[in-house]
């Protein structure tokens, strides 16, 4: 009875991996080896196999390199920088194994954890590149158009194939950079916290550290308000007249984003030394630096300014 059974589990198995190979021979192979030997007779195997395989090499090393960053900085919080020791648990022979068979036990655990979390976060970030890979083809083999544009001086096949990807790298980058500089911190809080024996304030390796990583997200927002300077050149306030910037748009919303550009990097730079500063500071500076920016968005946001000027600045024609 049981081989009656065995035998009527395994028809049943042979027969759903016939319908599986069968279905997937029908629906993709032979459309793949169809098209292979087309481009075989027209003697371009070797740009059919690139055109397949280009969006895997491309988004796969774009994976790598994520993956890596995210290790290598998980890597150094876990093992190097975060541990801060009192002195007495120096001293004290007892404590100090204590602390550091917590140590070790923290690195071993941690690393289980932020490796298989390195390999998810770099293939979510890698997603956009797989989907636009024939842009960032464009983009490393794009030739030069012959114009320039007239309001940045840009070559135009800069706006055709440099800009599209560098909005894409720095939306990347900049999520890359804001998740490894809280993935960080939350891994430097945890070694503070269940580490036994150390000292209240962080070792000045980690805000080194931290401090690092948060110059790379403030440079990268930068990076993007850089770039929605060009995002002017694509305004359709001017329509059906025209297309392109406007006398607002290069008069009264271009010098807010440089201004932006200004205040934000303020902003960064006094936070950085109230972190490192030995003693307390005045946040004085700090809060007009706040208000200042709260005051651009706010007026970035404002569409009574710009009316105003397009009423009594753009319109009136005195010639008349």
């Amino acid at each position: 009875m049981r081989n009656w059974r065995s035998l009527l589990t395994l028809a049943i198995m042979a027969v759903v991996g016939a319908l599986i190979l069968y279905v997937a021979v029908y629906l993709v192979f032979i459309d793949f080896f169809v098209r292979l030997w087309l481009f075989i007779s027209l003697e371009l195997e070797g740009y059919f196999w690139l055109r397949l395989l280009y969006r895997f090499i491309f988004s796969g090393a774009i994976t790598l390199f994520f993956f890596a960053i995210f290790q290598f900085h998980f890597w150094i919080a876990s093992h190097y920088l975060g541990l801060n020791p009192t002195e007495d648990a120096l001293k004290d022979n007892k404590k100090h194994q204590r602390f550091d068979r917590f140590a070790d036990r923290f690195m071993r655990g941690s690393a289980r954890v932020y490796t298989p979390i390195s390999l998810v976060m770099a293939v979510v970030i890698a997603v956009p590149f797989y989907l636009r890979w024939e842009d960032a083809l464009l983009f490393f083999f794009g030739t030069s158009a012959g114009l320039v544009d007239p309001v940045y001086g840009n070559n135009v096949s800069f706006y055709l194939f440099s800009y599209p990807i560098y909005m894409l790298i720095q939306k990347e980058l900049l999520a890359t950079a804001i998740l490894v500089f809280v993935a960080a911190s939350t891994l430097y809080w945890l070694e503070h916290v269940f580490v036994p024996n150390q000292g209240k304030a962080f070792a000045l390796g980690a805000k080194i550290h931290l401090a690092v990583l948060f110059g790379f997200v403030v440079a990268f927002l930068l990076w993007g308000l850089m770039l929605d300077r060009f995002s002017l050149l694509y305004s359709t306030a001017g329509e059906p007249i025209f297309f392109g910037p406007t006398f607002v748009d290069l008069r009264y919303k271009l010098p807010l984003i440089w201004l932006e550009i200004v205040v934000v990097f303020a902003i960064a730079s006094l936070l950085i030394f109230h972190v490192f500063s030995p003693r307390h500071r005045s946040k004085t500076p700090l809060i007009i630096a706040l208000s200042a920016y709260g005051l651009i968005w706010g007026l970035e946001k404002w569409d009574l300014p710009p009316k105003l000027i397009e009423q009594f600045i753009v319109k009136p024609n005195f010639t008349k």
